[in-house]
């Protein structure tokens, strides 16, 4: 009797496990497949249930979780699961995290964090062009402080406008370069959509970077500023 009913539990068991492993697969295949047609939506539930559900996740499902969010703007979550890709022992995916990372960081205002996970994923993957053009890009218009968030930003006062019009002729955006710049932007925002990013994506990063140049530059007035105030005792 009693080794019929140990029989009966370990077959209640075994169907369970088996079971669960079935819905595992589905939701992995669901969500595979939900990613690959855009329905970042769909793939995030997927995976959100593969990841509750199973006691190994692989890396690649995580990151394919980790694009999703990432594509419906939830930068805080896919943070969470490209921090977790990102120590896996598989050079490629890590890099791929560390990229994205450093992606959101931008879109985020944090120049600073941002070159240091280009910087990572560099040194994970030496040849990763993203990683290697984002740091680039970054790196000619890093000003050393982060950028205040759009709703933080004061509206410019008169004087301030005046300066932003000086700031554009000192960058080269006066009527005589317009074309060039407008080639320029239009490359970058190429480039930029190249990496796994939206439109809206896209140009939140390049915007962020303008932003960055002109505090950069404003500083560098007022360092000069500062020197000839000192020199010709003005100050």
């Amino acid at each position: 009797m009693t080794y019929l009913i140990l029989s009966v539990l370990l077959w209640l068991y075994d169907n369970r496990s088996f079971d669960k492993i079935s819905h595992d697969n589905i939701a992995r295949i669901e969500g595979l497949r939900a990613y690959q047609s855009g329905n970042y939506k769909r793939a995030a539930e997927q995976y959100v249930a593969l990841v509750n559900s199973a006691l190994f996740v692989e890396p690649s499902a995580r990151l394919n979780l980790a694009h999703s969010y990432f594509q419906l703007r939830q930068y805080a979550q896919a943070q969470k699961h490209y921090r977790l890709v990102a120590r896996v022992n598989q050079p490629d995916l890590a890099a791929t995290a560390e990229v994205q990372l450093g992606v959101i960081s931008v879109i985020q205002g944090d120049s600073s964090s941002a070159l240091a996970f280009f910087r990572k994923a560099m040194n994970t993957v030496p040849a990763l062009e993203p990683a290697q053009f984002n740091y680039e890009l970054i790196k000619k218009t890093y000003s050393g402080k982060p950028l205040p968030n759009s709703s933080q930003r004061p509206k410019p006062k008169p004087q301030q406008r005046t300066e932003e019009m000086e700031v554009a002729m000192e960058t080269g955006q006066d009527s005589g370069t317009e074309v060039e710049q407008g080639d320029n932007k239009d490359e970058l925002l190429r480039r930029l959509r190249s990496l796994n990013l939206s439109e809206e994506q896209a140009l939140s990063i390049l915007n962020a970077m303008q932003d960055n140049e002109v505090q950069y530059i404003h500083q560098r007035k007022q360092t000069t500023g500062s020197k000839n105030r000192q020199q010709f005792n003005t100050y």
